[in-house]
């Protein structure tokens, strides 16, 4: 894959891009991941797509990144499809890269030609009950008092189950320090609610 950046006043994102085809599909990570979560599908579908994987702003090589949100990676999501001169795309997006996935569908929807969300939050605030709102609101919080080690460990085995996974998660989670991984997670339990979106599309191939 060959690797580029994309800038704005303050900060980078890095993408990579592969594959071939009249056809272009975005990879979105969920958070505390890169673009490398979904290293054995660019093979696969490289043969018959064009693959753009970014490492959303906040994340991986894609920091440090001032005033991280959804709205934001949503928007640089665009960006590079502009710069890639891409009219339409397939959006795969695991976890809050599918909430990524749902906002450049709602802001963008000329853009997006079908979405594939995995495991994630729907950006509908009528979803969340009082008792959701309440456990969102306090998680950063309880993340913030829990011990380093404890908490990665945790989140790499919530989020795979195969060994390989959660070794992936665990070594990339280690590039976190515990106030990014915080950050991360505030804005994303704040971002699920703080928009209104359309139901997504889905892609079957």
């Amino acid at each position: 894959m060959i690797e580029k950046v994309i800038s704005n006043r303050s900060s980078n994102t890095h993408y990579w891009v592969a594959g071939s085809g009249d056809a272009c599909i975005v990879f979105l990570h969920g958070a505390t991941a890169d673009h490398q979560l979904f290293q054995h599908q660019f093979e696969f579908f490289g043969n018959n797509f064009q693959i753009i994987a970014l490492d959303v702003p906040a994340h991986g090589k894609s920091r440090p990144y001032p005033d991280f949100n959804l709205k934001l990676a949503a928007d640089e999501v665009v960006r590079i499809l502009d710069a890639e001169g891409v009219r339409q795309a397939h959006l795969i997006g695991q976890s809050m890269g599918g909430d990524i996935a749902q906002l450049v569908a709602q802001y963008a929807p000329e853009r997006v030609r079908s979405l594939i969300s995995i495991g994630s939050s729907p950006i509908q605030p009528p979803y969340y009950s009082a008792l959701d709102k309440f456990f969102l609101k306090i998680t950063p919080a309880i993340l913030r008092a829990s011990p380093y080690r404890m908490l990665i460990k945790s989140i790499a085995n919530q989020v795979s189950t195969t060994s390989e996974g959660k070794q992936y998660m665990l070594e990339t989670l280690e590039t976190y320090t515990k106030s990014e991984i915080v950050t991360i997670m505030r804005e994303v339990y704040v971002g699920v609610q703080a928009y209104q979106t359309n139901h997504p599309l889905e892609l079957h191939i």
